[in-house]
């Protein structure tokens, strides 16, 4: 089967072949023609009245590319109402919307100059002002221990967490993470893990809401907390302060706290 070639494609979209699409030539095929319209559909002469196409309020283009040619008219007093035309067939009832030629006026020219000297304001502003990508910061799980004022910690964004029971939490554990530290140089090699205060940082995933366990030389430090939010990246109402008896230091088992 032979493919009729479409001549004077508008866009590479109209390459497609889309549900609706109509040709120009396949328009001038259907349009109505009425008496009243201008030469050659009707039988006014070409001048008797203004084009469609040029300046009539109650002209509306067509969507897409063929809005440059054709429309709608919209005027319930023309003959023309309702109907498929084409920008050249008029109509008596053409009416000049009063914004047509508006940007050619005084009014217009200063109304121009402003709108231009606004836009180079924000060009400039925009150059003097770059944009910078927002950096999405994800909350993050996992364990610490506070070794003097130093705050430790090892921790893994939820992205990577591991699943326990309802919660998400880190992988690691204190007492294995604490050898890595002895191993790197970090602590002392002659101090356990359980010495000094530690805790966890957990995310419920029922309610939503991170917990941090700790021990209370930990939860009574309003400063401390801080550290340990901004560090983790921890939303301040949504999460709570808990004790738990695994999370217990040398001078608190002394103590008997």
């Amino acid at each position: 089967m032979r493919i009729r070639r479409l001549t004077k494609l508008q866009s590479a979209r109209e390459l497609r072949v889309e549900p609706g699409f109509q040709t120009h030539e396949h328009l001038l095929q259907i349009v109505k023609a009425l008496p009243t319209d201008v030469e050659p559909w009707g039988k006014t002469e070409v001048g008797a009245f203004g084009d469609c196409s040029c300046g009539c309020r109650w002209y509306h283009t067509l969507a897409g590319r063929l809005g440059s040619d054709w429309g709608i008219c919209a005027n319930a007093a023309s003959p023309r109402s309702g109907l498929l035309t084409f920008e050249h067939q008029g109509c008596p009832q053409f009416e000049r919307d009063l914004r047509w030629d508006y940007l050619d006026t005084a009014a217009g020219q200063r109304a121009r100059r402003k709108f231009e000297d606004g836009e180079e304001e924000l060009r400039q502003w925009r150059k003097a002002h770059p944009f910078r990508k927002m950096r999405v910061t994800e909350r993050r799980v996992g364990i610490f221990w506070l070794v003097g004022s130093k705050l430790l910690r090892d921790t893994s964004p939820l992205s990577k967490a591991e699943r326990y029971g309802e919660c998400l939490t880190h992988s690691n554990g204190h007492l294995d993470h604490w050898t890595h530290l002895q191993q790197a140089g970090d602590v002392p090699t002659d101090i356990e893990y359980e010495e000094h205060p530690r805790g966890r940082v957990v995310l419920n995933t029922e309610t939503e809401r991170f917990t941090i366990y700790a021990d209370r030389c930990i939860l009574r430090k309003q400063s401390i907390i801080s550290r340990i939010k901004k560090a983790m990246h921890l939303p301040a109402g949504e999460t709570d302060l808990k004790t738990d008896d695994h999370y217990r230091c040398a001078s608190c088992l002394r103590g008997g706290k």
